[in-house]
């Protein structure tokens, strides 16, 4: 229900929902993660509801199995004034481009953002994990790493990534 929702744009109801739920629901239900990434995301857009409705038109598009329409939606969010919501947009859609085996083009979108978000952080994981277990190229895995350690060096991913350093390079 609370999908549908969203899907149709009435934000006010899922967030007033959202809200009740995290109050209700026990930190260990099997939902309450999925609860509170909801949550975050309508909460990220931070009064862009243009912008919120564009993404939720574009989940939509995925749930009914139209990446490309989606993706389309998407590209059309690059240029938001809030800079998450650009990058947000800009990562769904790198990993949109990536689950069609378009790595080019998963490339270009990850080299737009601002490396001023989270999903900047997300975008070079993406960028060296593709290299790294999908083309096979160590040497740009490698740099990808590199890129997420030294401009990232608070990232909760720091230490897997080390190590995942030390299997490449041996």
């Amino acid at each position: 229900k609370l999908q549908i929702s969203f899907y149709m744009g009435e934000f006010d109801h899922v967030n007033q929902e959202i809200e009740k739920m995290v109050q209700e629901v026990s930190k260990d239900h099997w939902a309450y993660n999925d609860i509170l990434e909801i949550y975050s995301v309508i909460l990220a857009f931070n009064k862009d509801m243009d912008g919120l409705k564009l993404f939720s038109r574009a989940q939509h598009k995925i749930k009914q199995s139209k990446k490309y329409e989606a993706i389309e939606i998407l590209e059309s969010m690059f240029d938001r004034e809030n800079v998450f919501v650009s990058d947000f947009a800009k990562y769904h859609c790198a990993y949109l481009y990536k689950e069609l085996n378009d790595f080019p083009k998963t490339v270009d979108v990850i080299e737009m953002t601002s490396g001023e978000t989270v999903y900047s952080e997300m975008s070079v994981i993406l960028y060296a994990e593709i290299h790294d277990y999908i083309i096979n190229d160590d040497n740009e895995a490698v740099t990808g790493y590199l890129e997420l350690l030294d401009s990232y060096p608070s990232s909760i991913y720091y230490e897997e990534i080390r190590s995942r350093l030390r299997e490449i390079v041996g």
